[in-house]
């Protein structure tokens, strides 16, 4: 497991991450961060424990690039996360295999900024026997502004292939916008191929 905390200019490349229950890498309010050719399978947690079990774990900071990954059988993929008045900003996501996610989503944004997410293969993520306690999307998108989804293949979702929803914060509903999605193969999801609400 990686931890990286409130630091600049970090690579992590060409590791190898396997069974472990946390995050197995972790950054934290960190900028300048490339996250590159590494691999990552069997990354989770008991369910009864939480669902903690993440591939990539981004909470906080700026200018992060996760390329070039390939991800297996994990309950949790990638996940980027700001704070409300705070988004991450300047993500890129590319070029990324994730296969058999169990729960949550293979990519998740939330409160980010300026994020392209190009060129990655997300398939059959999202065990059935989880659908009710939670959807489980290829790529989701939550309080999220200048976005581009492009060049991306996401099959045989459990829950939606790409999904954008509106979020509720201290009584109000906080929109996504600026969004493009284009040059995108999205199959065989349980639900929508793209399901947007309140954007």
């Amino acid at each position: 497991m990686i931890s990286v905390i409130k630091t600049s200019g970090i690579t992590i490349r060409n590791c190898n991450f396997q069974g472990n229950t946390e995050a197995a890498i972790g950054i934290y309010e960190s900028s300048y961060i490339t996250i590159q050719n590494n691999t990552f399978q069997d990354i989770r947690k008991p369910i009864e424990l939480g669902y903690e079990g993440f591939s990539i774990l981004v909470k906080g900071g700026d200018t992060i690039r996760i390329e070039d990954n390939y991800f297996e059988n994990n309950q949790i993929g990638i996940l980027i996360e700001g704070k409300p008045a705070n988004y991450v900003e300047n993500v890129l996501i590319d070029n990324n295999t994730i296969l058999n996610t169990w729960m949550t989503a293979a990519i998740k944004c939330r409160r980010c900024r300026h994020v392209t997410i190009a060129g990655n293969n997300l398939e059959s993520n999202g065990k059935p026997e989880y659908f009710e306690l939670q959807r489980i999307v290829g790529i989701d998108l939550h309080e999220v502004n200048q976005v581009n989804v492009f060049d991306n293949t996401v099959t045989e979702s459990s829950s939606d292939g790409i999904g954008i929803p509106g979020e509720v914060w201290e009584d109000e509903i906080v929109f996504s916008t600026q969004i493009e999605i284009y040059k995108n193969t999205i199959m065989d999801n349980g639900e929508q191929g793209i399901w947007a609400t309140s954007t």
